[in-house]
């Protein structure tokens, strides 16, 4: 069974091997023609696993984020389902969060006032 500190560390692993993606990658844009397919895939490679370590941060469960803040909780109350409580909470934020932003990012985009 997976000890409180592995858990941890299996979380920072996830947004940190996209972060080393992104890096890497970035650092192939100089070397690749401007216009050309490589050079689009590429700079497409930096921004998206930059999008997913963000979003993989976001303190809410299941994300990475969440169980971040899961094993922090647990740190400070030493109970694991008082942290696991407040991640749930955390994941409860971001899904409403979420939903508000991508709706709203509907609605302009859309040019009309509907839902």
């Amino acid at each position: 069974r997976p000890s409180q500190w592995q858990r941890t560390w299996w979380s920072v692993a996830g947004p940190l091997v996209s972060l080393v993606l992104a890096a890497g990658s970035a650092c192939l844009l100089p070397i690749v023609d401007g216009g050309t397919i490589p050079r689009v895939v590429i700079f497409l490679l930096v921004w998206s696993n930059l999008a997913v370590a963000v979003f993989n941060l976001l303190p809410g469960l299941p994300l990475d984020g969440g169980r971040l803040i899961r094993a922090g909780a647990w740190k400070i109350t030493g109970d694991k389902l008082t942290g696991t409580r407040v991640a749930a909470w955390g994941g409860r934020v971001v899904a409403v969060g979420t939903t508000v932003v991508t709706k709203d990012h509907q609605r302009f985009s859309h040019g009309s006032d509907r839902a």
